[in-house]
């Protein structure tokens, strides 16, 4: 374990390295959500209290990951309407009650249920479909897309950030090693528990009415 987190503060202390693995993991994660970027960005957040990598590269990185992933999202949504959705790999993404429910937010928020979503597990991705089927404007939507991420990819990094003294006694009592390990097994956890959550999830066809996805 110790040799594992000398490799995670090693690619820390690479700033291209460091930036180039969380802007395609947070790319990934707007169109496979299992991924746990926002775990990867409190522990980002921690190795910087160690002193290794930099706040500015985790935030950064996270923020334009995700906000790339939306925006294609969108446009495809957009451009595309409701049919390509109607795909295995999409459609699995999306149960119907969790439609329902973002079908509803956006109707009600528009571009600032892009913040709500944020907080309910599986929701970012309804919502910014939504937001391309619904036809919102292209430049608020973005808007609010970067926005939010950076909004909460920044709390996410401070937290890990500011945590990191309480980590840390944590390690002193239990060791490091078994601290360390406790962290990760968290991770994958977390990590497995969305995946089957989303494998779970019945294939549904998405089919806002009132309105016109062509």
């Amino acid at each position: 374990m110790d040799q594992f987190l000398d490799k995670i503060f090693i690619l820390a202390d690479a700033p291209v390295a460091l930036f180039l693995t969380l802007f395609f993991s947070s790319i990934g994660n707007t169109f496979f959500p299992p991924i746990p970027i926002e775990l990867g960005t409190i522990f980002g957040g921690y190795i910087v209290s160690e002193g290794h990598g930099s706040l500015a590269v985790i935030i950064v990185s996270t923020v334009m990951g995700m906000s790339l992933g939306g925006i294609i999202l969108y446009e495809i949504a957009h451009r595309y309407g409701s049919h390509y959705f109607d795909k295995k790999f999409f459609s699995k993404l999306m149960p119907e009650s969790l439609h329902e429910k973002t079908t509803l937010l956006v109707h009600r928020y528009g571009v600032w249920s892009f913040f709500l979503s944020k907080f309910i597990p599986g929701m970012n991705f309804c919502t910014i479909v939504c937001a391309g089927l619904f036809k919102l404007p292209p430049l608020r939507t973005y808007a609010g897309i970067i926005a939010s991420n950076a909004v909460i990819f920044a709390l996410l990094a401070y937290m890990g950030k500011l945590a990191g003294d309480h980590w840390r006694s944590v390690f002193n009592v239990f060791g490091k090693t078994t601290a360390a390990a406790a962290i990760t097994v968290i991770v994958i956890a977390v990590a497995a528990y969305k995946y089957q959550a989303y494998r779970n999830r019945r294939k549904i066809i998405i089919d806002a009415p009132g309105i016109d996805t062509k």
